[in-house]
Parts: structure tokens; sequence; C-alpha cells
């Protein structure tokens, strides 16, 4: 009794270290049944023996794979992608030792059950220092990539553990040969498990960096446009005393209206105007104040009412994303479209952030609103990547195409 408990206690010490690192990649949904059956999705399947030429395999898959995709949350194709990796890297591992080292020593019951959890301890503390804690985010373009990786591991696994199995047949040539195929593939789906979550992990910071560098060239603008109106502020300065003493020459002469005029032009200048400030949020001002220049410049006409406060609670790279390509969609729709205004709504209200941008739109409906210029991965971010970014913050993104009107909604918890 004392040695079937025990056995049971290593079996399930699997469980909690790949949970922990299943974690840090997609996140779990906030129900707590949803975590459990996650957490039971990796205590059940982490103790399964898994025989090269049985078909215990063929079960676990998809009541694994239904477990991990229902409780979690995000781009399912992104869930689907990390979990595919995840079960290659755990049943690769398990048939390894299960068929290898019970051929070498048979005695299963022991020395197997003890060396899992040892060595999905060593992996969790390997891979733990490079896996980010707040989960992988990627466009949905580079999740098919991933999808489309881990696909190849899984169907590896899938064939060597599978492919010899047949309850008609009991050969022991057929055995050997099965053994020996599982021999030269199964470290390989190990390793090639442990690539493709480093690779996700390398293109989420190049990601973050691109994203970085839009924030920064958007506070670049920003801080030139600053630059400009200290110099205008400059010269008005050192030109001040010549324009008094020539409000001062029409006034002593009765031009009075032309003195009026006068001062009317130079209230105009934009030294006087001050910095511009829409919101108190230096994100989302620098980002709305570059935009806005983008308008005028393109003949646009600017309706913001924005009000954010200064400790926002969103990533500043994901705010910068969010409202930069939501206005850069609609700058470049209503450039082509009669209706020339984009009005956007902004602030928070009751621990929720709420975004409306209305423009015009002329044109082909389009689901995914992606730029019309040629060099897409440059310059086109589409509803599809401000939907993950909404849906990381537990919030929805809406559009509504009606009488030649585009109008995007974003709803986020903070």
């Amino acid at each position: 009794m004392i040695s079937l408990l025990i056995a049971w206690l290593l079996n399930v010490a699997c469980g909690p270290f790949l949970y922990l690192l299943y974690v840090r990649l997609i996140p779990s949904r906030n129900n707590w049944l949803c975590k459990l059956m996650l957490f039971g999705a990796f205590l059940g399947s982490s103790g399964m023996p898994i025989w090269v030429g049985d078909n215990n395999l063929a079960f676990v898959f998809p009541i694994f794979t239904l477990c991990c995709m229902l409780g979690t949350r995000g781009s399912w194709i992104g869930r689907l992608a990390v979990t595919l990796t995840f079960f290659c890297l755990e049943m690769s591992v398990c048939a390894i030792l299960d068929n290898y080292l019970f051929f070498l020593t048979h005695t299963y019951d022991w020395t197997t059950r003890i060396l899992r959890p040892i060595l999905f301890g060593l992996l969790y503390l390997s891979l733990r220092r490079v896996l980010p804690q707040d989960g992988i985010h990627l466009p949905e373009r580079l999740w098919r990539i991933m999808l489309g990786l881990s696909s190849m591991p899984v169907c590896a696994l899938l064939s060597i553990v599978l492919i010899t199995y047949h309850p008609q047949y009991d050969s022991v040539l057929l055995e050997r040969i099965a053994q020996n195929l599982g021999f030269a593939v199964l470290p390989f789906v190990l390793l090639s498990a442990v690539v493709i979550l480093l690779t996700a992990v390398v293109l989420a910071d190049h990601e973050q960096l691109e994203r970085g560098k839009q924030l920064s060239e958007m506070r670049e603008a920003y801080y030139q446009n600053l630059n400009r109106q200290e110099k205008q502020i400059r010269h008005l300065r050192h030109d001040l005393r010549n324009h008094l003493m020539t409000v001062q020459g029409m006034i002593a002469r009765e031009h009075t209206e032309q003195a009026a005029e006068y001062l009317a032009d130079l209230l105009d200048s934009p030294a006087l105007k001050g910095r511009k400030r829409i919101c108190q949020n230096e994100t989302a001002n620098a980002v709305l104040v570059a935009k806005e220049e983008a308008m005028q410049q393109s003949g646009l006409q600017a309706d913001f009412r924005v009000a954010l406060p200064e400790d926002l609670g969103i990533s500043p790279l994901d705010l910068c994303a969010l409202l930069g390509n939501a206005l850069d969609n609609a700058i470049e729709a209503a450039q082509k479209a009669k209706n020339r205004r984009i009005a956007v709504r902004c602030r928070c209200d009751k621990g929720i952030f709420m975004l409306k941008v209305v423009n015009g739109f002329s044109g082909d409906r389009q689901d995914t609103l992606m730029t019309t210029k040629p060099d897409k991965e440059q310059h086109g971010f589409g509803l599809a990547g401000m939907r993950e970014i909404a849906q990381r913050y537990n919030g929805t993104l809406e559009t509504v195409i009606s009488n030649q009107t585009f109008e995007l909604t974003v709803c986020m918890l903070l």
C-alpha cells in the first residue's frame, strides 16, 4: 500500500513542473475550474506509461489537447501551437524513459518513476530562465508558422509510437525494429520541441523590439514637434521688442485697425499656443500629437476627445501599438474617402479602457482591414494584431461599417 502511494506521488510530481512552464507561455483562464482542468491535464498525462507500439498515446493526445485549449485564453492558433509543442516535450521524455530504461534495467516501477520528476524538474530549471513570465505575444502570421513547426514533431511522435501498433501481430522482429526507430526519432522529437519553444521566445522578443521601435519613433516625432515650438518661442521672444514697437507706432498714428490685425496675427503664432497636450498619459499624448500632425498634413479633420490618466495600467508598447495602428488605418482609409473627418474618443472609467475611432471609409468591406501599401510586413498591423492586444487584457475589439463610415471600438479591463 505504501509503495503504491509513493509510486503515485512520483507520477503526479511531474505535472506541476510542466504546468508552471506552460502558463509562462500561454495564460490560463481566470476561472478556477479551467485552471484545475489545465493542471489536471499535465498531472494525468505526465504519469502515463508510453510504449512504442502501444495505443496509450492515441487516447492521451485528444484529451490533453482539449483540456489545454479549454483552460487557456488568447489566440487559438498560438494556444494550439504551444500545446502541441508541450505534448511532444512531455511524451518524448516519457517514451524514452519507459522504453529504453526499462529494456536496460527491467525496473520500470521505481527507476523510471524516480527519473521522471527529476528530468522534468531539471527541464523546468533550465527553461524557466529563458521563458517569459507574462506569456508570449505574437501576431497571427507568426503563430501560424509556429503551428506548422510544432505539427512536425507531433506527426513524428505519433507515427513512431503508433505505427507498429496492431493487436493481431506479436513479432519480436517487429518490436525490435520499432525500438530502433524510436531510439533514433524520439530524441529528435524532444530536441525539436525545445528548439520550437526557444524560437517562439526569440520571435516574441523581436516583436517587442519592433513595437519599442514604433514607440520610439512616435516619441521622437513628438519631441521634434516640441523642439520646433521651443525654437519658435525663442524667436518670438527675441523679436518681441520689435513687435511691440510696431504696434505702438500704429497706435500712435491712430491706425487702430492695422494694430488689431497685427496683434491677431501675433496671437495666432504657434509659439503662443503652448505645448500640445491632448491627455495626461505621456505615451498616448505622444502618439496622438504625432498622428494629429499627420492628419493635418494630409488635409484631414481631427476630432480628439481623450481623457487618459498618467498611470493607465497598460504597457506603453501595447498602448502605442493599439492607438498608433488604429489611427494609421483610419488615416489611410479617410484619405480615400469623401468624409475627411476622423473622430477619436478614448477614456478610462471604472477600470475599463475604452477607445472608439470613427473615420470615413471607401471601398470593399474587409474583415481585417490590412494596409494597402506594398510592404505589408513593415506597415500592416491590421485588426488581428489589435484584437490580440485587446484579448490579452480580457477585452474585445469590434468593427462596424455603415454609410461609408468605419467604426472601431475597443474595450479592455485594466
